[in-house]
């Protein structure tokens, strides 16, 4: 079992951390718990984010979970939903591309990032500069 430190720099392109890198029924699995009333599927793309970022890192997993687990009393026991296999990191930097398209229609911040690091991400997402 191991859980994925953050180092706290823009480059990877998303924020957060995988919350659990362990086997499950076997398979070694990416898992984020989630709160909440129900998993949600926009949930998906950033584990597939997470589980690319910690392959690039030695840790390669073989499936991703979300676990919803109770945040009150009265919520639903908890429940896991598996990340469709079919996902890649190409959808997470599709959802990524639009997340952050809508964000400069609306005039907000895309991120922390200082913007010569913002200019390098959109030019790594549109593949005309690479990652490594």
């Amino acid at each position: 079992m191991s859980r994925w430190p953050s180092n706290g720099r823009c480059t990877a392109k998303y924020a957060g951390t995988l919350d659990l890198y362990a086997p499950f029924r076997g398979v070694l699995t990416g898992l984020d718990w989630n709160s909440g009333k129900a998993n949600y599927p926009k949930a998906f793309p950033q584990n597939v984010a997470y589980r690319h970022a910690a392959t690039r890192r030695g840790l390669p997993s073989t499936q991703g979970l979300i676990v919803r687990l109770p945040k009150y009393q009265d919520d639903p026991a908890w429940e896991a939903m598996p990340v469709p296999e079919s996902l890649t990191i190409e959808d997470f930097r599709a959802a990524l591309r639009l997340w952050r398209w809508q964000r400069r229609m609306k005039g907000q911040s895309e991120g922390d990032c200082p913007r010569a690091r913002v200019a390098r991400l959109h030019a790594i997402e549109s593949g005309e500069m690479s990652s490594e």
